[in-house]
C-alpha cells in the first residue's frame, strides 16, 4: 500500500505526493519512534523505503492481518494501481478537484485503489482487481459505490483474462462478472498489464464454454487510451471503426476542425462552444454533438478532431452556415487516423469551387450593405448572384476543381478591372508569380486574402461605415 496514518499526529501520508516524495529519512524516523498504522484496519504496518529500492517504496502490515482490504497486494498490483494513478493524476489534472490513490470513501467506508472527484462534483472510482475475489464481495462493493453516487470503473489484471493459442481468451470467474454493456457496444471488459503497460479493450465477447471466450480485442499503450464523459474507455479502433454520420445537405463540404476544446454553451440551442486556438487567434462556434458521437467525446473535452459538414444551402435557412459533426477523436490520434499529415488546415479542400464562390459573394454584395459575411445565404443563391452579375461564367457544384483563369477573371470582376488578359493583369497586381501558377490550397487562400484586403479598404474609403478583415 502507498499510504498509512502516521501514529506521531495522524497525518495521512502518500508515498506517491509531491509533498513525500523526498522525505524519506523523515519518514524513517517516523517509522522507527511511533509508526504507522493502516487507514483502514488501523493496525501497525511499516515502512518499505530501501536506500536504493527494487519496488517502489510503500507499506506493508506487519505482522500481516489477512482480514483487512489493505492486506498485502502483490508487486503486479501495487504496480498497475500506480500507474492508473499517474494517468489519471497527469490526464485530468486541469479538470479535478482531487486524484488520489487508495482513497478512503466516508460513505461507503471503501478504498478505492484510484479516485477522482471532478469540479463538476462528479467521482469516480478506478478499481484494479487481480484477485478472484468473492462475487457476493464484488456485489456489495458495486451496491456501496452506486448508493454514494460514485461512478467505479474496474479494469482487471492480465490474469484474469489470458489469451489462448487459439486467440481465444479466458476470462476468469470475477472477471465474466464485470463483463458489461456500453456505448460501443455489448460484452466489454478493460484489462492491464502492469509489465508492459499495456490496457486490453475487449468488445462483442461471446462465450465458448464456462471459461473460453470469443471477442474482438485491441491493446494500446496505457497513455495512448481515453476515458468519455461517462467513464467509457475507448481507443483510436474504436474512432476507425464508427463509419459516421451522414447527413443529406442540397450542397455542404466536409472539413476538419482540429484541436478544438468544447464548452458548455450559453445558448440553450446548441450543447457546446467549440473553441479553436491557431497562431495566437480564438475562433469560437456554437455547435451540437449528435448523441451517437458523444461516446467518443474525452472527459477532458479538449484537444479533439470534429470532422463536420459545412452546409451551404438548405431548406431551413437557419442551418445555412452552421457545423454538422460527423466523426470526433482525440487529436493525438490523428497521425493513425490519416495516411498523411494534415497541413494548417488539415482536410478542408479550399481548390474547390465552393470557397471561392463564399468569398467573391461576400466581396461582390460588400458594398451594397453593411456587413462583411453574410452566412445564411445558400450556396446556390450565391451561385446564382455570381452568375447573373457575370463574375462567374458557369453555374460550378461546391465540387468542381477550380482552375486558374476563370478565378482571375472573377477576381478582376469584382474587383471591377476590365482587362483582356487577366494573366498579365494578374501578375502585375501580385496575385501570380508565372503564368503557369499551381491551383493549390495555399495558393487559393491568399489569393483570396490579397483580394479581400482591397475590397475592405475601398468600401471603407466610401465613408458607409468602417469594417476590420475577418479572414
Amino acid at each position: 500500500m502507498f499510504k498509512a496514518k502516521a501514529l506521531n499526529d495522524n497525518t495521512i501520508v502518500n508515498l506517491k505526493s509531491k509533498y513525500w516524495r523526498d522525505k524519506r529519512e523523515s519518514l524513517k524516523q517516523i517509522n522507527r519512534s511511533q509508526g504507522f498504522v493502516c487507514q483502514s484496519c488501523l493496525k501497525k504496518v511499516v515502512l518499505a523505503w530501501a536506500a536504493n529500492p527494487k519496488t517502489a517504496p510503500h507499506f506493508r502490515h506487519n505482522p500481516k492481518n489477512i482480514e483487512c482490504d489493505q492486506n498485502d497486494e502483490s508487486a503486479e498490483h501495487a504496480k498497475g494501481k500506480e500507474l492508473l494513478y499517474e494517468y489519471f493524476a497527469e490526464k485530468y489534472q486541469d479538470i479535478a478537484a482531487e486524484i488520489d490513490i487508495e482513497h478512503q470513501i466516508p460513505q461507503t467506508g471503501q478504498i478505492a485503489d484510484v479516485y477522482i472527484k471532478f469540479k463538476n462534483g462528479q467521482e469516480w472510482a478506478i478499481e484494479y482487481q487481480r484477485s478472484n475475489m468473492s462475487l457476493d464481495t464484488l456485489i456489495r462493493r458495486r451496491e456501496l459505490y452506486r448508493k454514494a453516487n460514485i461512478r467505479d470503473i474496474w479494469i482487471v489484471g492480465e490474469n484474469l483474462a489470458k489469451i489462448q493459442k487459439d486467440d481465444s481468451v479466458s476470462f476468469k470467474r470475477i472477471s465474466q462478472e464485470l463483463i458489461h454493456n456500453t456505448s460501443f457496444g455489448r460484452n466489454c471488459i478493460l484489462s492491464l498489464n502492469p509489465t508492459t503497460m499495456k490496457v486490453g479493450i475487449y468488445r462483442n465477447i461471446s462465450k465458448i464454454n464456462s471459461r473460453k471466450y470469443r471477442a474482438y480485442m485491441h491493446f494500446y499503450d496505457l497513455d495512448n487510451i481515453e476515458f468519455n464523459l461517462i467513464g467509457e474507455p475507448f481507443g483510436y479502433r474504436d474512432v476507425m471503426d464508427f463509419k459516421g454520420i451522414s447527413y443529406n445537405f442540397v450542397h455542404s463540404s466536409r472539413l476538419t476542425m482540429p484541436d478544438i476544446t468544447l464548452e458548455k454553451s450559453d445558448i440553450p440551442t446548441y450543447k457546446f462552444l467549440a473553441v479553436q486556438e491557431y497562431n495566437g487567434q480564438i475562433d469560437e462556434t456554437y455547435i451540437n454533438i449528435p448523441d451517437e458521437l458523444m461516446k467518443f467525446i474525452p472527459k477532458t473535452c479538449s484537444e479533439i478532431d470534429l470532422e463536420v459538414e459545412l452546409v451551404f444551402s438548405h431548406k431551413d435557412i437557419h442551418k445555412v452556415g452552421q457545423f454538422f459533426p460527423v466523426k470526433a477523436s482525440a487529436s493525438r490520434w490523428r497521425k493513425k487516423l490519416n495516411e498523411k499529415k494534415m497541413d494548417k488546415f488539415r482536410e478542408t479542400d479550399f481548390t474547390r469551387w465552393w470557397y471561392p464562390i463564399f468569398q467573391l459573394y461576400s466581396m461582390a454584395t460588400l458594398e451594397s450593405r453593411s456587413a462583411w459575411l453574410e452566412s445564411a445565404v445558400p450556396f446556390a443563391r450565391q451561385r446564382r448572384t455570381l452568375y447573373d452579375k457575370k463574375i462567374i461564367d458557369h453555374l460550378y457544384e461546391p465540387a468542381d476543381k477550380v482552375e486558374l483563369v476563370p478565378l482571375l477573371s472573377a477576381v478582376m470582376c469584382v474587383l471591377k478591372v476590365q482587362s483582356e488578359d487577366v494573366l498579365t493583369e494578374a501578375l502585375n497586381r501580385g496575385f501570380i508569380s508565372k503564368t503557369e501558377e499551381d491551383i493549390s490550397n495555399a495558393f487559393v487562400v491568399e489569393l483570396m486574402k490579397k483580394v479581400e484586403v482591397i475590397c475592405v479598404d475601398r468600401f471603407n474609403a466610401l465613408g458607409k461605415g468602417k469594417i476590420e478583415i475577418m479572414f
